[in-house]
């Protein structure tokens, strides 16, 4: 049986909200299936689901950048 690395619960299969907040804006994304402490909750997400976050705040840093780049003037015709 797994254990938890911060408090020692057991370790089990379920379903944890992944939150961040990143400078201007938060994600969420609800009900990923994962493993997770029955004690604290801590979740443990495998190496796909690690990967997939990552591309998700990624794409979303960008988006962001772009969004928030300042408007440079046009130059009348």
């Amino acid at each position: 049986m797994a254990r938890c690395h911060f408090c020692g619960g057991e370790i089990v299969r379920g379903k944890k909200n992944f939150t961040v907040t990143r400078g201007d804006y938060c994600i969420i994304i609800r009900d990923i299936q994962t493993d997770v402490c029955s004690q604290c909750g801590e979740a443990y997400y495998d190496p796909e689901q690690g990967k997939a976050i990552e591309e998700i705040l990624k794409t979303m840093d960008d988006k962001v950048k772009r969004l928030q780049a300042p408007i440079l003037p046009t130059k009348p015709t």
